[in-house]
């Protein structure tokens, strides 16, 4: 028979299950089975044969690893190999690398008068199951990234960017503000909108412990304008509610204070039309609906009221009603009460157009100066 004109039909069948990962790691191979025939497509039963296998780069043909092996087809001619388990020729099967291009798998014969070529054929998609066996078995620690300092972590730290690189810090906010969906070069976008299209409350806010002598909710403003503002479109409820819901709570369920020159607290009604109170407070115990304490000198006051609206007359020309700057309504006790522990009335009423007032309590002081 002349080995030279032999020209064998070659089937390449990788094999998925060989290249799956296992306890051991990934092995180092792929098979490679094929079927010899000869010149007259006769297959070449239990013939002994060595076969020259080379990986190839496809853009420039040159060989990156090269083995040999020496098999005996079955009697269907079949031959079965494992690609990178041979003999080596030239280079290490290890040292290939899969992703710098199209690799190719040339296959040559001998039957023992030389080596015949049978070409070369483009490697798909399985041999490249070993580049992802490489990743899974190599072992990265975080302090091995470029762009991370790792440090000395505690327990409970994260990754914070830090400007420069990604640190191991404790994250102190899980809202970083300002939030909206653009920030507008005026400032006019708010740090946070919420929007509540339920029943439910739009922020609930709690302070559970029991011994802590922080506000629950603080706000400071450098701005000239209110610190907090509230507004209700409801026609039947308050636009802020205060409630301290023991009944064992000495402490007030709104306190407002100033270390300015300014009213600490300041409630305006806007509706000219409107006969209610721009501030209505009533108590069902025995302490005072409304109390104001002043400590600073001069005419301070604890509570101080304005009304600036006209008196209303009835269709005789009687006047009914006038607008009051404190009212106090009660059953049994006084409407106003006031308190003095030193020399001034406890409490005071001045009349702008009969520059006279109303003192009751004990004072030495018996009008304003003209």
């Amino acid at each position: 028979m002349n080995f030279r004109r032999l020209i064998p039909h070659i089937f390449a069948l990788f094999l998925c299950g060989a290249l799956a990962a296992t306890a051991q790691g990934v092995p180092q191979a792929f098979n490679y089975q094929g079927i010899a025939r000869d010149a007259s497509g006769d297959v070449l039963a239990s013939q002994a044969m060595t076969v020259r296998a080379s990986i190839v780069d496809g853009g420039s043909s040159q060989a990156l690893y090269t083995e040999t092996h020496t098999t005996t087809t079955n009697a269907f001619g079949l031959f079965t190999l494992a690609i990178g388990t041979g003999t080596p020729v030239t280079g290490t099967f290890d040292g290939i690398d899969w992703m710098a291009g199209v690799r190719e798998l040339k296959v040559e014969l001998d039957l023992g008068s030389g080596f015949v070529d049978l070409g070369a054929s483009q490697l798909l998609s399985v041999p490249y199951a070993l580049v992802a066996g490489s990743a899974e078995m190599e072992e990265l620690a975080i302090g091995d990234l470029s762009d991370v300092t790792a440090g000395a972590p505690q327990v409970g730290d994260a990754l914070v960017y830090d400007g420069t690189a990604w640190v191991a810090g404790s994250v102190t906010a899980a809202l970083q503000l300002p939030y909206a969906d653009t920030i507008d070069s005026d400032g006019q976008t708010p740090l946070l909108s919420l929007t509540q299209t339920g029943s439910g409350n739009i922020l609930d806010l709690r302070q559970t412990s029991g011994i802590s002598v922080a506000p629950g909710v603080s706000i400071l403003s450098n701005a000239q304008a209110p610190a907090l503002s509230s507004t209700t479109l409801s026609t039947n409820n308050p636009a802020g509610s205060f409630l301290a819901s023991s009944v064992n709570h000495t402490a007030p369920a709104l306190s407002v204070q100033t270390n300015g020159a300014g009213n600490a607290g300041w409630f305006f009604n806007n509706n000219t039309g409107s006969d209610s109170a721009a501030v209505r407070a009533v108590t069902l115990g025995t302490g005072p609906g409304l109390f104001g304490q002043s400590t600073a000198n001069g005419r301070a006051y604890g509570v101080y009221g304005t009304a600036l609206g006209e008196c209303i007359v009835d269709q005789n020309g009687v006047t009914r009603f006038c607008p009051a700057g404190v009212y106090g309504e009660s059953r049994r006790g006084p409407g106003v009460y006031g308190y003095n522990v030193d020399a001034g009335p406890g409490v005071q009423a001045y009349s702008e157009s009969g520059k006279l007032f109303l003192g009751l309590g004990p004072s030495d002081v018996n009008s304003f100066p003209d």
